[in-house]
Formats: structure tokens, C-alpha cells, sequence
């Protein structure tokens, strides 16, 4: 199914909240639940193997999906190369496939992902609620990745353990990894392995009954989705020429959103050193291979100021419930949580009682922390290798102390070693 279009006052207006012009005409299938969105710009080179990778997917006891049940939507964005053209071949061979291919030529100032999937995801929310699709998935990924073949499988079976979004583990291709320099694969690997760490003892500290461990730390536009719900309830995804990913995972904290990491939500992505924006993974890779070990470190937070982070938010978060339950917080009580996140508590105690959800107070103490600058005092940042060090042998303690040590023991992404044999 082909859909052309050219940008139009409406199309770019509705970026802003005036009312859209439909990017598809066809309607959407009564079976569909799921509308994969991916923007585009010049990706002639890989675009194909991930229409492919949709169109091959499988359910969760490897049985092929009904065609019917998912329906992928191409926004060839100023694209100056034949992604389009290519898109639409790969249409008219997969007649089974609902694939919709729409180009766009933006205005400079709109040409960026962050509008491109802002118009794709208000699409397939618009798609969804004109047939009262209220839980109807909406899922993103990029042209440049591969999502696995239980990639849909696996986030529908988040969202029907009621996840209102799900961020996929996003792993680099193990052939460009390769080529990246020693210095850079280096960094890349110990960045996972921090990360990894930091999500565990979140999930140890802090746990979410929504998002329990096993689980990781990425919720990035290569595999994000959300319901046609909690996408209305978060504002929709943030107008921004880069990082709106972010952006949107932070709108959707804020709505107190049940977001899941999934382990099982997977996709691999290209290690490209070229990026479309002057941000985002391709520069980071960049600028990791030209950093001099020797010279320059990794800096990062430390054990002991992510334990007191963690410690602090779920301290923050029983005494905003009970401040909901019972009306207020003892001063006794307000004063010491104010302490341990470096606010002032008459501050504290005023902006607890205001917020409707624990999302907007989080956001706030953080605010609150960045504007007094006493939080960052306390806790200097470290070298990212005496992190991993204390990180390790403080989630070894832990573990002992969990009826599931055992799990745990077979997901610890530590050594770099073990990265690297992970990732290739």
C-alpha cells in the first residue's frame, strides 16, 4: 500500500496543534492492533532488511503473525537518495504486508526526527482512537535497525500485562562493533556495563512492580512503544531535532506511566559513525574513539551517590503516598527526607502536597537539586572503572541478600570481556 505526499501548511501545522492532514488514506484493519511507525532519511543502505525483519515476524512459540494483526507506516523525511523508491518496491512484493510509504519534504526548520515521529505517532494515534483502539500499540524503530522476529510478539505481551510502554534492549551490530577502534569499543562496553548495573540496583533498591529485574536500562526511539492511551496522557511525543526519544520517556514519568524495560522486546541497530543529527549514539561512538585513555576518563556517578539516589526517591515516594493518604508529612519527617535530597524542606513539604502525580515531584526535586547545586557537591562524579569496581561489590552483597540471586547470577553484565563475548 503506497501513500505519496507532499508537506503541506496543515501537515507542518499540526507539529504545533492545529489540526493534521492524514498521512494514510487507506483505512486501518478492524484486526490490527499494532502500527509500527519509522522515520526515514536516507537510508537506502539498510531499509529493506528492516522492512524485512517486519515482515517476517513470529509469535511467541515461533508461529508466523497474521499480516492483518500489524500494519508499518514509512515516513521518507527529505530523503535525497531512493529510500522512498525503495520502500514502495518492498510494498508492491508484499502485497500481504499493510505497508504504508509516505514522503514528506518538511520545511529546514521541521526536517528533523523529532518532527518525523511526532507526525508518525500522532498518526497511529489517530488511527487507533477514530476506531476506539484505546490500547492499541503504538511501536517505533529506526531505518537502520532490525527488530527480532518476536519483536511485536513480545511487546504486546508487555502491554497485556498492562505495561502502558516498552523500551527494547537495544544491542549494536556485532560486525560494526568490531570495527570500532579499541578505545571506542572499550568505552561502548563499559557504558552497557554501568548502565546494567545501575538498572540492578534500581531494581534492588527501589523495585517497580511494573518494571522488575530482569530488565535494562534503554528507552530509545530504535524500540519504544507506548499505548494509543498513555501516548495521549503523556502529551504526546516532544517536538525536539534530537533526543525526543528522551524527551518522551521523561513526559511519560511524569504521567506515572508503567514503563517496561524489556529483555524481550529486542532489536539490533548500525554502529554508523555518521549520525543525521549533530547528537545522539552516532556522535557519542565519535567521540569515543577519539578519546585518549591515557589522557581523558569516563565520568560517571558514583556507587555510593546512586545507592543515596535510589534510597532517596523511594523515601520520597512512600512519603508523597502518604501525603495523598493522610493529608500531610510530619515535620520531623520532612526535614529528614529534605536532607537526604539536599532541598530545603519548607520547599519540600509545600511541593508535595501540589503535585498530582509522583512523576511531576520527581522532576521537581531535580530541578530543585540542579538549581542549588548541593546534591552535585555532595556527590562528585568518578571514573566510570572505579564505578563498575564499587557497583560490583555492592550488587554481590545484594544479591545474597534476594531469594532470586540465583537469576541474577546468570544476567551480571560486569567484566568488559563478558560484554564483548555478549555483543558479538
Amino acid at each position: 500500500m503506497i501513500e505519496r505526499h507532499i508537506s503541506t501548511p496543515d501537515t507542518a501545522g499540526s507539529l504545533w496543534g492545529a489540526a493534521p492532514t492524514p498521512l494514510v488514506a487507506t483505512p486501518q484493519l478492524p484486526a490490527c492492533d499494532v502500527c509500527v511507525v519509522i522515520p526515514v532519511r536516507d537510508e537506502q543502505n539498510t531499509l529493506a532488511a528492516t522492512l524485512a525483519a517486519l515482515a517476517n515476524q513470529v509469535d511467541l512459540h515461533g508461529l508466523a503473525l497474521n499480516p492483518a494483526t500489524y500494519e508499518i507506516i514509512v515516513l521518507a523525511n527529505n530523503c535525497r537518495d531512493d529510500s522512498a523508491a525503495i520502500a514502495r518496491h518492498f510494498a508492491g512484493r508484499h502485497a500481504e504486508l499493510a505497508l504504508h510509504v509516505v514522503e514528506l519534504d518538511l520545511p529546514a526548520a521541521q526536517a528533523h526526527v523529532g518532527a518525523a515521529r511526532r507526525l508518525l505517532m500522532d498518526e497511529a494515534w489517530s488511527r487507533f482512537t477514530t476506531l476506539g483502539k484505546t490500547r492499541g500499540i503504538i511501536a517505533t524503530t529506526d531505518g537502520d535497525t532490525l527488530v527480532s522476529p518476536t519483536w511485536i510478539a513480545a511487546t504486546r505481551a508487555e502491554t497485556g500485562r498492562g505495561a502502558d510502554a516498552v523500551g527494547g534492549r537495544i544491542m549494536v551490530d556485532p560486525l560494526e562493533l568490531r570495527l570500532l577502534s579499541a578505545a571506542g569499543r572499550e568505552c561502548h562496553l563499559r557504558d552497557v556495563g554501568y548502565r546494567s548495573m545501575i538498572a540492578e540496583l534500581e531494581s534492588r533498591l527501589d523495585p517497580d512492580i511494573h518494571d522488575p529485574w530482569p530488565r535494562h536500562f534503554q528507552h530509545f526511539g530504535a524500540s519504544l512503544a507506548v499505548t494509543a492511551e498513555a501516548y495521549l496522557r503523556a502529551g504526546r511525543l516532544p517536538v525536539k531535532p534530537w533526543f525526543e526519544d528522551v524527551a518522551f520517556y521523561d513526559a511519560l514519568t511524569r504521567a506515572d506511566a508503567r514503563f517496561r524495560h524489556s529483555p524481550a522486546v529486542q532489536v539490533r541497530t548500525s554502529g554508523r559513525r555518521t549520525g543525521r543529527t549533530g547528537f545522539g549514539f552516532a556522535v557519542q561512538l565519535t567521540q569515543w574513539e577519539s578519546m585518549d585513555p591515557c589522557a581523558q576518563r569516563m565520568c560517571v556517578e558514583s556507587a555510593r551517590a546512586a545507592e543515596a539516589r535510589i534510597t532517596a526517591r523511594r523515601k520520597l515516594r512512600q512519603a508523597w503516598r502518604m501525603c495523598h493518604r493522610e493529608g500531610s508529612l510530619s515535620a520531623g519527617m520532612c526535614h529528614s527526607l529534605a536532607d537526604q535530597l539536599n532541598v530545603d524542606p519548607n520547599w519540600l513539604k509545600e511541593t508535595l502536597n501540589q503535585q498530582s502525580t509522583f512523576g511531576m515531584l520527581m522532576e521537581q526535586v531535580k530541578h530543585s537539586q540542579r538549581e542549588s547545586g548541593r546534591w552535585h557537591a555532595e556527590w562528585p562524579l568518578v571514573d566510570i572503572r572505579e564505578a563498575i569496581w564499587d557497583l560490583r561489590c555492592r550488587l554481590e552483597v545484594l544479591r545474597t541478600q534476594s531469594p532470586s540471586a540465583r537469576l541474577l547470577k546468570e544476567i551480571d553484565p560486569v567484566e568488559v570481556s563478558t560484554l564483548s563475548a555478549q555483543m558479538s
